[in-house]
């Protein structure tokens, strides 16, 4: 399904579930993840407990908060600044295959539903959005992804 890009807050969205893609090393200390952290500490919490009990890249937990549902996507096995990225030396910290995957899931999980995301993956990950965006609407046969721009 086509992507829907819209201006604006990503969490002040109207819409009820909430995507945002984080690594695998229990750790949300910038970003959007960061933001999640502070905004949903539930979701938090719920994704340090789930880290340390052992997961795999490319899956997600939904954490049900007073609102929203926020979908902690793990995307990365690593994470740092992409700061020194060349285009000699790319530096890519998401996983293309993961970001599959986690489509792929949330058609079972939660179909014909509506997500509200940012680039994920594009920025501190590091990804390439047309190969990333691509890779969502490939995937996304029933749900909807809104992707907030700022």
């Amino acid at each position: 399904m086509k992507i829907e890009y819209r201006q604006g807050d990503l969490f002040a969205t109207d819409i009820k579930y909430i995507l945002h893609g984080c690594n695998s090393k229990g750790v949300m200390g910038s970003g959007v993840a960061k933001a999640v952290r502070n905004i949903y500490p539930d979701a938090y919490d719920a994704y340090t407990i789930w880290c340390s009990k052992g997961f795999r890249l490319g899956t997600s937990l939904l954490v049900h908060t007073k609102d929203k549902t926020i979908i902690n996507a793990v995307t990365q096995q690593s994470y740092g600044r992409v700061s020194i990225q060349t285009s000699n030396n790319p530096v890519r910290h998401v996983s293309y295959d993961a970001v599959s995957d986690i489509f792929k899931q949330l058609e079972t999980l939660i179909p014909s539903s509506v997500i509200a995301m940012p680039k994920i993956g594009s920025a501190l990950g590091g990804g390439d959005w047309s190969v990333l965006s691509a890779i969502i609407e490939s995937e996304c046969k029933t749900i909807k992804p809104v992707v907030y721009t700022g």
